[in-house]
């Protein structure tokens, strides 16, 4: 394999998705580069977006724009899966 798979979480900001992006972040195979959600997220950091929860993620995994829920945010952003 020449690279990590890259990948996207849509409904990244609820609860389940939150255990995804964490279990991405952490994968060897697999490289997070997008996280889409709720009107109400997009276009915010994926931190702020998820303030208060609890979680505890990377400065990168945090510093990600919330993208649409729609496909073309992941067409754009080249994601594998």
């Amino acid at each position: 394999m020449a690279g990590k798979i890259k990948v996207g979480v849509l409904g990244a900001t609820g609860i389940v998705g939150q255990k995804f992006v964490k279990l991405l972040e952490r994968n060897p195979w697999f490289r997070l580069e997008v996280v889409a959600a709720s009107e109400k997220s997009v276009g915010k950091v994926y931190g702020e977006a998820i303030r208060g929860s609890g979680e505890n993620f990377s400065d990168e995994i945090k510093e990600l724009e919330v993208k649409p829920l729609n496909p073309k945010a992941f067409r754009d952003e080249d994601v594998d899966i």
